[in-house]
């Protein structure tokens, strides 16, 4: 969970590295986090509720 213990300013700066890194390396990303603002700027979200894993 990357952004998990930053305030929103410093979560968004280190997503938008993160997602610089993915992008200029073409690698998979897979990220866990409780955020979902944070997910939402995410291309794919998978969320896990009651024991189930479903695409959002």
């Amino acid at each position: 969970e990357p952004t998990g213990n930053l305030d929103r300013k410093n979560a968004e700066l280190s997503l938008e590295l993160i997602l610089k890194l993915n992008q200029n390396y073409s690698t998979a990303l897979i990220m866990v986090t409780h955020d979902m603002h944070i997910a939402e700027q995410l291309d794919t979200i998978y969320v896990l509720e009651d024991g189930r894993l479903q695409q959002q």
